[in-house]
């Protein structure tokens, strides 16, 4: 279930519920309408991670969360109209879609803004009473603007948010809020507890600092900054070419870690980190750290991390990394050589990277002297979970799909998706052969069939064949996507993947491509 998300046109935050009033007392709406900064810090545990947590909070809707837990270090800013995520290599990347709903909601509910109407705006509903362990509580229903909705439970005694619920795709977040302090006239909760069904998603913050209207400076929530810069690029070259392999539907690229013999990765668009396979990371003897949620397929797992010194891949080298740490061997990999891992986002963010499939190469562009290509082989792209995701029309239907050079298969349809607008009734040759996909999260059940065509940037594919996969879990139940595009469909292509821009360039190397120009 996903939450109802109301685009634009919002009543002021409590127009819609008169009851919100009569459990929160109008004292304590008054004392809240002081706070105009707040700045919390505390600790966090999170898995077997421990660390530190910071909350930097500036009306009307501003708010910086930090976290340092030792290798994993990220931070999550809201300016009152972006969303930007700091990632554990020093990386800025703006954040879309659910990712960012979760953030203006955390800006909505610190901010008070349930209770003021002059910060986000929202509606707000009652839903009804309760009791919760003999407690007796109203629940409200509230949809910030831009964010997604949240169900609270309010002490009808006391007027206390003790509980709020919300789903991420298809697992309810609960967030317990505990040992209530009055600071300045205001009780704020100093430990908060989330629990769901996925255990990897779950932590406990318990803050010991609070101060009210500290002076917080506007350049805290800019993040114009450049990103951090993590690797080397051979001095006066504009490109390096690297040989790849291409084997069952994957790309393989030579690669060296820390200095060691090269070993085959995978090159993986649709993997948000580079990922260190947990057998090679042993022979290595990489130092294995923490536990953190790893959203593949069709669920989680549980991955570690690990430093890196260096990554080197032909002759571009990226340096002092964060990776994952993850036992590939459920991808099933049907290729005699040591595996090390995968090149992800980590990876093909620095620098614009071609994937030629006709000439069974990828040449790395130095992004000093890179000049972008004719925009009319441009596709816009934006990032799920660090994943690129283009729009493009399925049968005449439009909708998000992920770009994934980890698929080793093609144009991937989920099920809710193509049930949601009936396409099974326009899809030929249905063989419901309950095939398997396997990936990192566990296997999703999927059968083969033929769309009338796909269409991407400019380019249209008739035929196309296609999957269509069904799951109760991970990105196949994700409601930001409806679909992944593979190499069997990208490989009728050379691709540039050029972060950066957020733009994708589409070259045909197939005669089944047409393009706009020719059906004019």
């Amino acid at each position: 279930m996903a939450g109802l998300i109301f685009a634009t046109g919002f009543p002021p935050a409590i127009a819609d519920s008169e009851e919100l009033k009569t459990v929160v007392p109008e004292l304590y709406i008054n004392s809240v309408k002081t706070v105009n900064t707040f700045r919390q810090t505390g600790r966090i545990s999170f898995g077997d991670m421990e660390g530190k947590v910071e909350i930097l909070f500036k009306a009307p809707d501003r708010i910086v969360t930090n976290y340092d837990l030792g290798e994993l270090k990220f931070s999550q800013v809201y300016d009152g109209k972006t969303a930007w995520m700091i990632d554990q290599n020093g990386q800025v990347l703006e954040m879309t879609g659910n990712e960012k709903q979760k953030v203006i909601n955390t800006a909505y509910m610190s901010g008070f803004s349930y209770l003021l109407p002059d910060r986000i705006p929202g509606k707000v509903i009652f839903v009804s009473d309760t009791l919760l362990s003999d407690t007796a509580f109203r629940i409200f229903e509230m949809y910030p603007e831009g964010g997604d909705s949240i169900r609270v439970f309010i002490n009808s005694s006391t007027g206390r948010i003790e509980l709020t619920e919300e789903y991420i795709d298809e697992v309810m977040v609960k967030t317990f809020q505990e040992d209530f302090r009055t600071v300045q006239g205001v009780e704020f909760p100093f430990v908060y507890r989330v629990e769901s069904t996925v255990p990897q998603l779950n932590s406990t913050m318990v803050f010991s600092e609070l101060e009210i209207n500290p002076p917080i400076p506007d350049s805290v929530f800019h993040l114009e900054a450049a990103s951090k810069i993590d690797y080397q690029f051979p001095d006066k070259q504009d490109s390096v070419v690297v040989p790849i392999k291409f084997v069952n539907g994957h790309i393989f690229v030579m690669a060296s870690v820390n200095g060691s013999k090269e070993v085959y990765f995978i090159l993986d668009s649709g993997a948000g980190s580079n990922i260190i396979d947990k057998t090679y990371a042993e022979r290595q003897n990489l130092p294995l750290v923490g536990e953190v949620a790893s959203k593949g397929v069709a669920g989680y797992e549980t991955a570690s991390l690990t430093h890196l010194d260096s990554v080197r891949v032909g002759q571009v080298q990226l340096n002092d990394q964060t990776a994952a740490v993850a036992d590939l061997s459920t991808l099933k990999l049907a290729y005699p050589d040591t595996i090390g891992g995968l090149l992800g986002y980590d990876f093909i963010s620095r620098f614009p990277v071609r994937i030629n499939y006709s000439a069974v190469n990828m040449v790395l562009y130095n992004p000093a002297s890179f000049h972008e290509p004719d925009s009319a082989n441009a596709v816009a792209i934006d990032f799920l979970l660090k994943i690129p995701v283009v729009s493009a029309t399925i049968d005449s239907v439009n909708g998000r799909f992920l770009v994934d050079l980890g698929n080793s298969l093609g144009l991937i349809i989920h099920k809710s998706f193509s049930d949601k607008f009936n396409l099974e009734s326009g899809f030929a040759d249905i063989k419901k052969m309950g095939k398997t996909l396997g990936g990192i999260g566990g296997d999703a059940v999927a059968y083969a069939a033929t769309g009338k065509s796909f269409r991407i940037g400019r380019y249209t594919l008739q035929n196309p064949p296609l999957l269509i996969a069904a799951g109760n879990a991970g990105v196949i139940r994700s409601d930001d996507v409806d679909g992944n595009v593979g190499n069997l469909m990208l490989m009728k292509f050379d691709v540039l993947f050029n972060y950066s821009r957020r733009e994708i360039y589409l070259f045909p190397n197939d005669k089944e491509v047409i393009s706009d120009s020719e059906t004019k």
